[in-house]
């Protein structure tokens, strides 16, 4: 979409754009943060859904952004007539992140596999894991480096969001455990989320390596089943964290504030008391490192917390979305400059909610607002939902 100086959006003729991968199974109802990425010049875009040719694994998809914002696709294999992506060497592809470090430019991925309910069997496997690739900025070709963690297990759940710490030195990764859908879901069949963090060594294109910083490199609460989006503050010491699926037992942990010290990761604040199903997935935290924003996929709204000292989230006002009435809020993007908000209905709506950020951070939806997305108008939620939301 065209993003205008007033904050409104408008569909350009060429989209949508095809990645000629698939998109995810299961009514999209799978959650994750961050499955596209800008590096530089190109895009970055997980298919989640299954391909023939990598026998169920997912795909990436690579665009060049022209100066008029269009996209082209980059064929990964220009030897072949065919249009190609390449494997992210896992099932369902979800999250990606990206650095620059030694003059190689870095894409690590999530891939998540498939999450069962509580009381499902879980399947073991090493496609559940985090993977590495380079990327060529002259041809915008990726290269696979190697695989740097499995969850094979899976008693943890998958990948749902990596994100480098603002330093590049470190890899956070949230998993999204093993959640029960029901309105006060019971802890026995629950399997608790993990927020892990790792020391990222990419010094060498040949051998990326991802190393626990002590011998247990996560934090997991009984009761929280499902983390979704995580954000660094600006010292890399704090990890801010958005959860779904509360018991209730644990209503107050919808968002929290990790502490990484020098030998654990430590729960040092919470957050605010969800009503149990409102579902606080997506975090996304303002430059100046003083306000986290969540997005609850149930509840339709976004919360606005202070941060306090980095270590303390206190609420500091809720926004509806309006136009919905079912679940349907997924991510959230700041444009550059920081004057608006988006927010994606990417379920059942397959519209875009801006705001204006108003003093303080606040917020003010322009009413103009929502704006349904003309090429999936007539879409339901079992044929297409938004995975993600970038503004450029």
């Amino acid at each position: 979409m065209n993003r205008y100086a007033d904050g409104s959006l408008k569909e350009i003729e060429e989209s949508p754009y095809k990645t000629y991968g698939l998109g995810g199974a299961d009514r999209g109802d799978f959650d994750s943060q961050n499955a596209l990425h800008f590096l530089g010049d190109y895009l970055i875009v997980v298919n989640a859904g299954k391909h023939a040719e990598f026998s169920s694994n997912g795909s990436l998809s690579v665009f060049k952004i022209k100066e008029d914002g269009k996209l082209e696709f980059v064929d990964q294999n220009p030897e072949t007539s065919e249009p190609d992506n390449i494997n992210s060497r896992g099932v369902r592809p979800v999250t990606i992140d990206c650095i620059e470090n030694n003059n190689l430019s870095w894409v690590i991925v999530g891939n998540q596999f498939g999450n069962p309910l509580g009381g499902q069997p879980i399947e073991t496997t090493n496609l559940r894991n985090i993977t590495a690739f380079t990327l060529d900025k002259e041809t915008g070709i990726l290269t696979f480096r190697n695989v740097l963690a499995t969850y094979f297990d899976g008693k943890s759940g998958g990948p749902a969001h990596v994100q480098f710490s603002n330093n590049s030195n470190r890899l956070a990764v949230s998993t999204w455990g093993v959640p029960v859908f029901d309105a006060a879901p019971d802890t026995l069949l629950q399997k608790p989320s993990r927020v892990y963090v790792y020391d990222f060594f990419g010094n060498s294109a040949e051998a990326p390596e991802l190393k626990p910083i002590y011998e247990k490199n996560y934090f997991q609460k009984t009761g929280i089943a499902g983390t979704i989006g995580i954000q660094w503050s600006n010292d890399n010491n704090y990890i801010y964290a958005a959860n779904f699926n509360l018991s209730k037992h644990t209503p107050q942990y919808s968002a929290t504030v990790l502490e990484v010290k020098a030998n654990k990761i430590e729960l040092v604040g919470n957050g605010f008391i969800d009503n149990i199903g409102n579902e606080a997935c997506w975090a996304l935290i303002n430059k100046d490192n003083t306000k986290l924003y969540t997005a609850s996929f149930t509840g339709n709204f976004i919360t606005i917390f202070d941060i306090e000292d980095k270590s303390k989230l206190t609420v500091k006002d809720y926004y509806p979305r309006k136009g919905t009435s079912t679940a349907d809020t997924k991510d959230m993007a700041f444009d550059p400059k920081g004057a608006y908000f988006y927010v994606s209905g990417g379920y059942d709506t397959h519209s875009i909610t801006t705001y204006l950020l108003t003093g303080d951070r606040g917020l003010s939806e322009l009413s103009s607002s929502p704006y349904k997305v003309p090429s999936a108008r007539n879409a339901n939620s079992e044929e297409q939902a938004f995975l993600g939301l970038l503004a450029r």
